[in-house]
């Protein structure tokens, strides 16, 4: 099935959902990734961390002559790091097989050889960093392609099923080309299952989350929420703030959601508030509403963004990744596909 999802050219969008589908479910009972994953040969320090992330600590290495980002899982007991990676084999194994221009590309991963060995994941390195940063540093940057790339991400991940889960500026990066890079969605479950009582999520999750997410019983991460979250981007990139800063503690946020007052506060006007921030916090208020069931498309949303009056690239680079190779022509796909169905066990979580 990984081999399958390689030939974009011979599967429709419907049968990449269902593999897709297959692929993570099958990675997720075995506990196991395809060997096409790991890589070998990466030239990285590992003892020179540059920050830390939610999932662990970020570095700067080199593989086959290209800059790399290397994320590698925080030090637990032997065998942990192992353990918890396998048990979201999923995620990765369709982060690896998500290839579009506005998604950053997955390299690969690999076992790092210390005492105690961890593993680490390896992605292209963004010498621009994470959006709020570009953001900062270039203030006069033109912020609506920016949006439209985001929002052009996230409608690939939605059409193939896919939820995001952690959208927000510190997790988008910009591209040497100045293109808006969405990046985490994968590892964002993994950070989650892999904290513990001594180590605190990151910092202001709570202020991209839907409200249902605290509300709702039993509630979980769906492409309503992605709209939310990118609601809530919009507004960072709008106002250079963190949405509902006016709550300095998340529970008094969640207890703004459960009274129904939580409100994103629109900045002051400045000389630096222009007609594009002003259509992205539009945006944002379209997109952070509490009913779920009225927040817009994905669809909705680039469609309004495309009428706005900006300037955008003619050509967008294409984020391939380094491993893929091109593959003989040769297979029976329908026939492969059917095999697929038969083996579809029905969920039975739950069941007795």
């Amino acid at each position: 099935m990984s081999k399958l999802l390689d030939e974009r050219d011979h599967v429709s969008l419907r049968e990449r959902r269902h593999i897709f589908h297959l692929l993570s479910k099958l990675a997720k009972s075995a506990q196991v990734f395809p060997r096409s994953l790991e890589i070998t040969g990466v030239q990285c320090d590992l003892t020179a961390p540059l920050t830390e992330g939610g999932f662990g600590y970020i570095y700067k290495g080199e593989y086959k002559g290209e800059a790399i980002c290397v994320k590698a899982a925080r030090l637990y007991e032997r065998g942990v790091n192992t353990q918890t990676l396998k048990a979201h084999a999923g995620e990765l194994i369709i982060w690896a097989h998500v290839s579009h221009p506005n998604i950053l590309s997955f390299r690969g991963i690999f076992l790092s050889d210390e005492k105690i060995p961890r593993i680490c994941i390896v992605s292209p390195w963004m010498e621009n960093g994470d959006l709020v940063h570009y953001l900062k540093k270039y203030p006069e940057s033109n912020r609506l392609p920016l949006v439209y790339d985001i929002a052009s991400g996230l409608q690939y991940l939605h059409e193939h099923g896919i939820v995001h889960a952690d959208l927000k500026a510190k997790n988008v990066l910009v591209s040497g080309t100045k293109r808006a890079m969405l990046a985490d969605f994968g590892v964002s479950l993994i950070s989650m299952t892999m904290a513990t009582t001594t180590i605190n999520p990151s910092v202001g999750t709570a202020n991209w989350m839907a409200p249902e997410l605290f509300i709702v019983d039993n509630s979980f991460a769906n492409q309503e929420s992605d709209i939310w979250a990118f609601g809530c981007t919009c507004y960072e990139i709008s106002s250079g703030m963190m949405p509902f800063h006016q709550y300095k503690k998340a529970p008094q946020l969640i207890n703004a959601f459960m009274k129904g007052v939580a409100t994103l506060l629109k900045p002051e006007p400045s000389n630096e508030w222009d007609g594009s921030k002003e259509q992205i916090w539009l945006l944002a208020q379209k997109c952070c509403v509490a009913a779920p069931d009225i927040r817009p498309k994905v669809e909705t949303i680039l469609a309004s963004i495309t009428s706005w009056d900006m300037p955008r690239e003619d050509s967008i680079p294409t984020n391939t990744p380094i491993n893929a190779k091109k593959r003989h022509t040769g297979p029976d796909y329908d026939h492969v596909l059917a095999i697929l169905k038969r083996i579809q066990q029905p969920d039975t979580e739950g069941e007795t």
